[in-house]
């Protein structure tokens, strides 16, 4: 935890192979190729293409990643994470067999969305 960074910290599962080469990074996070990640301002996103996704001055197509958020309302720059973690604060991200990307604070649980991809 870091006062540095509002926020959670994105926290996920990705099928992408480690490997020692430039690619194996997206720019942006949520673009990584292959993955399922939870945390920032209270949202999720997912990717089952094999490549990263090109971001420009919009937001991704939900056909290329698809978001899911807390505060689907509001706009992306009014959203809050539902928690700010502290210094010695455990975190979790979990991967449910029925398809479910949850994230716990201290064993509780903070975010839980239905990805639609189950195991």
């Amino acid at each position: 935890a870091s006062k540095a960074f509002c926020g959670l910290p994105f926290l996920g599962f990705t099928r992408q192979v480690p490997s020692d080469c430039p690619t194996l990074y997206p720019d942006v996070a949520t673009n990584m190729a292959q993955s399922l990640l939870v945390g920032g301002d209270g949202g999720a996103s997912a990717r089952d293409q094999l490549s990263h996704f090109k971001s420009g001055f919009r937001a991704p197509p939900q056909h290329e990643v698809e978001t899911f958020s807390l505060q689907p309302d509001l706009p992306r720059n009014k959203r809050q994470a539902p928690a700010e973690p502290n210094v010695g604060d455990i975190l979790e991200c979990r991967y449910t067999w029925q398809g479910g990307l949850q994230m716990f604070l201290n064993d509780q649980k903070l975010m839980d969305f239905d990805t639609g991809r189950p195991l």
